[in-house]
């Protein structure tokens, strides 16, 4: 399902090339859940938006389902992001004037899918939040607004979630019970799940670990 090729990134920083991902090959298959660990500054998250689209590489390539992102325009790119790939962040990323339902309703109307409002609120069923379409974040839990985002990167769908430190800015208990619902969603969609964290509990929880060191993957 994902084939990455001698993927790197260089930036370049008050002169000098900061490596972030170096040399990169891996293949993940469909169905996978996968953790992406490693030390603070080790390219995970840069590997993460690699894989996302949301960045480009400077040297490699990136297969997804038989599509070379490497190549494609950025419109392509967003299309093609919009309708395979979820992405869960740390923050949430939510907008913050608009409710829970219209979050996650939001890539759906991008997509030009009908019936946005009633997939959404399912959606949002699904993770427990059907009490709370109406609610703005600043009026949800950390937790609650994490399900959100949840639900958002699940309703278009997609064959790949993505996920960066996803608990990260949860308690402990909130945090497990997310990384509970994360796991469950992504078994029951059938979903291929690649996740960056740095906790090795919730990466034993994968199927598979891969570990970075300076940008380059280490055993």
């Amino acid at each position: 399902m994902i084939e990455i090729q001698d993927l790197s990134k260089t930036y370049q920083q008050a002169g000098s090339a900061i490596h972030a991902v170096n040399g990169v090959n891996i293949s993940i298959e469909k169905g996978q859940t996968v953790a992406i660990t490693g030390r603070s500054g080790s390219g995970k998250t840069t590997l993460l938006t690699l894989l996302a689209g949301l960045d480009r590489p400077t040297h490699g390539q990136i297969s997804i389902l038989g599509k070379n992102l490497t190549s494609m325009s950025e419109k392509e790119m967003g299309q093609f992001r919009g309708e395979n790939i979820g992405i869960v962040f740390q923050k949430f990323h939510l907008m913050p004037y608009l409710t829970a339902l219209e979050n996650v309703s939001l890539p759906l109307e991008i997509l030009g899918v009908k019936d946005a409002d009633k997939k959404a609120s399912e959606a949002l069923a699904l993770v427990g939040l059907e009490d709370r379409l109406t609610h703005l974040p600043a009026q949800l839990s950390g937790g609650e607004c994490q399900r959100v985002a949840i639900a958002r990167a699940l309703v278009t769908g997609p064959s790949i979630l993505l996920a960066d430190e996803p608990s990260g800015n949860l308690d402990s208990h909130t945090g497990q019970k997310v990384m509970d619902l994360l796991f469950e969603l992504a078994e029951k969609k059938k979903s291929t799940l690649i996740l960056v964290t740095h906790d090795q509990t919730l990466a034993s929880r994968c199927q598979r670990q891969i570990n970075l060191t300076a940008g380059s993957i280490s055993q």
